[in-house]
């Protein structure tokens, strides 16, 4: 346990000297309360002060929500662990005693903890303004949002850590990724809740990790939900936590024996 320690403080230490691009990533964060909102908020008033039984309160806080939930459970070893596969790098961590995804998971975590600590400040000062447009309260059982958020957080990670692997096998890395990028956002319930969506997209958000990842918790906090929508949402939940990480297990296996790092 010492060992992993070390490295999360090692890993922190140079995410702080690259805090520069950290900041720019907390800057595309809150993109998402300044536009979308006020995108929702028009359409809403053009449309009798509600959509989909949403009122402007509940959107202006489930973007505000959203945002903070994304600085707490993104994760984006798609990037990070796909460029040591295909450029070879990743030989220097199977010669080393530890556990290679426990590292990747460690560097992300590290990324984490300086955009938060970026990103809520910023937010706060933000959202004053505003206020009157939040409800703050959590409307349900505040520990049910954070067993939530915390199995939230490994079913992101591995779903953009199957992208990553796929580096195993394709040397051109960016489609995945693109489209690992807007599948996240369209299923998840990034650019707009679901209810929101048509019924085809809602269909095939309940048959992917996305939506347990990032809008169940937002429904969880916004409210809306049945007790059988949360019990439904929790199983989906360790469900798709025990499917990735089976077939990340998989992945790393026939992927470590397809990896070459010869001329690179």
């Amino acid at each position: 346990m010492r060992k992993y320690w070390m490295i999360f403080r090692v890993e922190l230490e140079n995410t702080m000297a690259f805090r520069g691009a950290a900041m720019v990533w907390v800057i595309f964060d809150l993109i998402w309360i300044v536009v979308f909102p006020f995108v929702w908020l028009a359409v809403a008033r053009a449309s009798g002060d509600t959509v989909a039984g949403w009122n402007p309160i509940m959107i202006v806080t489930y973007f505000v929500f959203l945002a903070l939930l994304s600085n707490l459970i993104f994760m984006h070893p798609e990037v990070h662990v796909g460029n040591e596969i295909y450029e070879g790098k990743l030989t220097n961590y199977l010669i080393k005693p530890q556990n290679y995804i426990m590292q990747a998971f460690l560097q992300q975590l590290s990324w984490k903890v300086v955009r938060a600590t970026l990103f809520i400040p910023m937010l706060v000062v933000i959202v004053i303004p505003f206020r009157a447009l939040i409800d703050f309260s959590v409307a349900t059982n505040p520990w049910f949002l954070i067993m939530a958020i915390i199995l939230a957080i490994p079913i992101y990670f591995f779903s953009a850590l199957i992208v990553a692997f796929l580096a195993f096998w394709f040397e051109e890395p960016w489609p995945a990724r693109s489209l690992f990028w807007v599948a996240t956002g369209l299923f998840g319930g990034m650019y707009a809740p679901m209810e929101f969506m048509p019924a085809a997209v809602q269909k095939i958000a309940a048959l992917l990790p996305f939506k347990y990842a990032i809008y169940f918790p937002l429904r969880l906090f916004i409210g809306k939900l049945g007790q059988a929508d949360v019990v439904q949402g929790f199983l989906g939940q360790i469900i798709w936590f025990v499917i990735l990480m089976l077939l990340i297990a998989l992945m790393w296996r026939k992927g470590l024996r397809k990896y070459s790092a010869i001329g690179r």
